[in-house]
């Protein structure tokens, strides 16, 4: 099954994978390595579509056939490994993500491979799984090693650092921390801008988010600015009466007041934050 199919249409590349794994199995056996490939295909299928509990089983078996029959391919080893991370994390099962994908890491820097995009891409999720259970500053370092690979990449389209540092934001928030939390959002906007314009819903979502930070910080002025942005994307992009966009439009009116409030309240010749 083609990759573009998967993608395109998930539904007739699982009808293709189901019908080709037990055709490998019954000609190699159920045990063969050769059976991995169409399994992680499959997995790969129920992950596209939303599925992770059957994503994460075929996953599992692909990752048992492959730890036996091919111990010593490191590099299939530690995509298998993260791909299992990334499907328990997409499930919401990060403190289960963690050691696979702190295992794709210690296989990729055994082999040499840890600095490399994919390198980068397992440390950007496993900081979204410590970030996650409180662990910030070992997720800040580890996102702060993955930038440092995409830069040194010169990669500017990086998905998984972007979310990660928006989720590690979003954790440093609700700990009471708007300042560790405003770096965060900021690097997830440059990164959301580069890679899909500064239009894209997803750098609409960091803005509003930085708003959210600098609103904590009363710096009102400067989070009317960023969410009047990000409001703009959201009524652009899924139009005036969707739900999302009316949730903004009411934040950006608090904000809004607050900001003229803490204009209004200020000496005569003093800047509102």
């Amino acid at each position: 099954t083609s990759l573009h199919l998967t993608l395109e249409d998930p539904d007739s590349a699982e009808k293709v994978a189901i019908r080709r794994l037990p055709i490998v199995e019954k000609h190699f056996g159920s045990e063969h390595l050769e059976v991995a490939e169409p399994l992680s295909e499959l997995s790969l299928i129920y992950f596209v579509k939303g599925d992770y509990e059957r994503s994460e089983a075929y996953q599992v078996r692909a990752l048992e056939l492959l730890s036996k029959g091919a111990p010593d391919d490191k590099v299939a080893l530690a995509e298998a490994f993260s791909s299992l991370g990334v499907i328990r994390s997409a499930n919401g099962e990060f403190s289960s993500a963690t050691a696979p994908l702190e295992r794709a890491s210690e296989i990729r820097q055994e082999v040499g491979d840890s600095e490399t995009l994919a390198a980068a891409r397992d440390l950007a999720h496993l900081a979204t799984a410590y970030s996650s259970r409180m662990n910030l500053a070992e997720a800040e370092g580890l996102l702060g090693k993955a930038l440092g690979i995409r830069q040194a990449l010169g990669a500017n389209r990086d998905a998984e650092t972007a979310t990660a540092l928006n989720n590690l934001g979003e954790t440093f928030r609700s700990q009471g921390l708007p300042s560790q939390a405003e770096q965060q959002f900021r690097q997830s906007i440059r990164i959301w801008e580069e890679a899909a314009g500064a239009d894209h819903l997803e750098t609409a979502i960091s803005l509003n988010n930085l708003a959210g930070a600098l609103q904590d910080q009363q710096r009102y002025r400067e989070a009317e600015q960023a969410m009047k942005k990000s409001l703009a994307t959201f009524r652009k992009r899924l139009g005036p009466d969707h739900p999302k966009t009316l949730e903004v439009v009411r934040q950006y009116d608090v904000v809004s007041r607050l900001a003229v409030a803490t204009a209004a309240a200020l000496p005569p010749g003093s800047s509102a934050p």
